[in-house]
């Protein structure tokens, strides 16, 4: 680590040399979250396989347990070897809430946190986390959700104080991604930050301005989004999820040199920002027999670990480390101020169309620049 890259305070020297650092390329390296929600049943082996791979491969994943999968001893199990053996991280999943001692009687069916009101999200909150505190003797300092709103953020810090980083946030955007949706519960977040951001107190997808208006995490969006297809598309086929693309037909069986491509078109963002950020947070059920691929779930499979084998080889020539969420929120904080605007200069990969966008947001707005439409 360069001298000072871990401080962002106010002296004017060292905030001039970690630009300096950022401007020379040196403080350029991709940061990746491998991301794996564990599901019981006949699909928790293929979890296990998941794990498996990454760990295979020297890297490391955050783990993510529903409140059912707390009552199933083997998984808790598993859990902690992963934690012990390969510094994994166990964090809670805010989803599928169901389970014993009347959770699914208190959710009344609803999959999601944010569909509640305030005080049947804390009613909930407490009972979740009450139970992860239980079995593993500790708050989780990480959790995720296809969304966190304001309150249900604010009420988890209150409960866990602990939880330092969230994937906050589902970007799914485009023209046509309403085609998509699950109607039960909406994923798309129009106006969302496309990389990690420290929300506001005030709305969860507002970039914090100071750490008076922040809600005291850092927060990842659920899969990072092909930039060009978030606009004039549907960025739900494409972002980096290797058996999404297959079900928007961007790829040839196991070939798909686009999924590589995004991870490179990203890497290319730390020329504009001083640093790149990457996850992948592939669920089992993409990776077995599924309605919406034409193709084996050896081709999906493949396409997996061809993207996880390029992050092995990133890794190895220096120029990606692999973190748990909790240890790149903790990084993010630590480097990344508040008020920093962030941009993305996006190249249409996938139909060799030759469009350009670039995307600009801070505290206060978000803009999309169509380079396409002319003009003076």
């Amino acid at each position: 680590m360069h001298p000072y890259a871990h401080t962002m305070d106010s002296n004017p020297w060292k905030q001039w040399y970690v630009s300096f650092l950022k401007k020379t390329g040196l403080f350029t390296m991709m940061r990746l979250n491998i991301l794996h929600r564990t599901d019981p049943g006949d699909r928790y082996s293929i979890f296990q396989r998941q794990q498996d791979t990454v760990h295979a491969l020297g890297m490391k994943a955050s783990v993510y347990l529903h409140y059912f999968d707390l009552f199933q001893h083997h998984i808790v199990e598993d859990a902690f070897n992963y934690e012990k053996e390969f510094g994994d991280e166990i964090g809670l999943a805010l989803h599928r809430l169901e389970g014993p001692d009347g959770l699914t009687e208190l959710a009344q069916g609803l999959e999601c946190i944010w569909l509640f009101d305030e005080e049947r999200k804390r009613e909930i909150l407490e009972m979740v986390l009450g139970k992860f505190k239980e079995i593993f003797g500790k708050m989780p300092t990480s959790v995720t959700a296809y969304h966190m709103d304001s309150s249900t953020l604010r009420i988890l810090k209150e409960i866990a104080p602990q939880v330092v980083g969230i994937v906050g946030g589902c970007f799914e955007e485009g023209v046509r991604v309403f085609h998509g949706c699950n109607h039960s519960w909406y994923l798309f977040n129009e106006g969302m930050p496309w990389g990690p951001w420290q929300p506001s107190k005030g709305h969860a997808l507002r970039p914090a301005a100071s750490e008076e208006d922040s809600a005291g995490v850092v927060a990842v969006p659920h899969l990072v989004r092909d930039m060009s297809l978030s606009y004039e598309s549907r960025n739900d086929f494409w972002a980096s999820h290797p058996p999404n693309i297959i079900r928007g037909m961007g790829n040839e069986a196991s070939f798909c040199p686009y999924d590589l491509n995004l991870v490179d078109q990203y890497r290319m963002q730390a020329d504009f920002n001083g640093d790149s950020y990457y996850n992948t947070f592939v669920s089992t059920q993409w990776l077995t027999w599924n309605h919406n691929s034409e193709y084996t779930p050896e081709v999906a499979w493949t396409l997996y670990t061809t993207q996880l084998n390029y992050f092995k080889a990133l890794k190895d020539k220096g120029e990606l480390e692999d973190m748990t969420l909790s240890e790149y929120a903790r990084w993010h904080k630590a480097n990344r101020p508040y008020a920093e605007p962030e941009v993305y200069l996006a190249k249409e990969m996938l139909y060799a169309s030759h469009k350009h966008y670039a995307w600009y947001i801070d505290t206060d707005m978000r803009v999309l620049i169509d380079t396409n439409q002319g003009g003076s």
